[in-house]
């Protein structure tokens, strides 16, 4: 891990950061950022915040896998152990006592290597990338340095290290980040940093990346403005940011609350639906309308944008459905595509199930 390439502090933006025993410093303000698995953690509880997420718990859990981790061969029997980790938690009970050796006997968790669907994900989001961008006449930054803004459990980062030099990989969790380095102990990935930090507060230096990729993320943040406003500015003149945002006037299933129409409902019945269906807030979700992100992008990102839904070109997607795949089938008929293109990528856009911003530094 370079700190001096890489890394700057996400308080005051120096890059005057200097490697401690187990934490980094910062000489420029005195802030200290402790290391938990060679994984710095650069969250501050009095700034940063995420709804539905407790810090506590997540480094409860994580010290627990930090136990696990060196016992397990694959990321599914991590995953296994963490769901059920996750699960004992939130219903109050004290993980910090269990005997991780015992518990992975109790449960009869094995080895269980990666399946080829989960591997893909990458690869196809980058496939849908590179169509898109070949639409607008663009091209990927090759041999650069990108960032996963937001990695979830890091299903996305085979792909994504697969096509530059080094890969930053970000999350808001210390628990998902233990997971994505077991997939790169398991998939044997060498050219990736985890780091542990919110997108509203980049610990990355200005102007060092190629690509930033933002995939179901900016719905999570508090503050979205600070997400695109981050991306930009650690993002290298001619950067790209790729941001994928749900829609919240899909006509489609909101994969998060699993309503249709879910936008198109007073705010005050479909909390109340929610609230019975799943017993959750609608407010931990903060989806954005395509004019609100459009208006979101042109205030915070100075550069070209080009906000589409899917390539014309897709012929397969590795996700499934009997609706996605009858809509790719239509994108590729010789009499339907142009039809079917210009109602989905432009007359129908407001009410497609997700919004593709591809965006350009100046």
């Amino acid at each position: 891990m370079n700190i001096a390439e890489f890394f700057a502090c996400p308080r005051c933006r120096s890059a005057e950061l200097a490697p401690l025993d187990s934490a980094i410093r910062c000489d420029a303000c005195g802030r200290s950022y402790p290391m938990f698995m060679g994984i710095p953690d650069f969250r501050a509880a009095d700034i940063d915040e995420t709804a539905d997420f407790s810090m506590d718990e997540d480094i409860h859990v994580a010290r627990k896998l930090s136990e696990a981790f060196d016992k397990t061969s694959t990321f599914n029997e991590m995953l296994d152990i963490f769901e059920r980790l996750r699960e004992l938690a939130r219903k109050g009970q004290d993980v910090a006592g269990i005997d991780i050796t015992r518990f992975i006997a109790d449960h009869e968790i094995k080895p269980a290597p990666m399946r080829a669907d989960q591997i893909a994900h990458g690869h196809d989001i980058m496939l849908k990338i590179d169509m898109h961008l070949a639409e607008i006449k663009r091209d990927m930054p090759e041999n650069g340095v990108a960032l996963e803004d937001g990695a979830g459990l890091g299903l996305l980062v085979d792909g994504l290290a697969s096509r530059f030099r080094h890969l930053l990989v970000l999350d808001f969790s210390l628990c998902y980040l233990i997971l994505v380095k077991k997939i790169t102990q398991e998939l044997k990935i060498e050219n990736t940093t985890l780091i542990c930090g919110s997108a509203e507060f980049l610990p990355v230096r200005d102007g060092l990346l190629d690509f930033v990729h933002s995939n179901n993320v900016i719905e999570h943040v508090r503050k979205q403005d600070l997400l695109i406003s981050e991306a930009w500015r650690v993002l290298k003149p001619e950067g790209f940011l790729f941001v994928r945002s749900p829609n919240r006037f899909s006509l489609y299933f909101e994969p998060h609350f699993r309503l249709p129409g879910f936008g198109f409902f007073p705010k005050a019945v479909r909390r109340k639906i929610i609230q019975i269906r799943q017993n959750r807030s609608i407010d931990d979700i903060a989806l954005l309308s395509l004019s609100e992100l459009k208006a979101l992008l042109r205030d915070n990102f100075r550069g070209s944008v080009f906000v589409t839904f899917i390539p014309r070109r897709l012929a397969t997607t590795a996700s499934g459905g009997k609706i996605r795949g009858a809509l790719v089938n239509a994108l590729n008929s010789r009499m339907l595509g142009p039809v079917t293109d210009s109602l989905i990528n432009s007359a129908l856009l407001g009410a497609m199930p997700y919004h593709t911003a591809l965006c350009f530094k100046y």
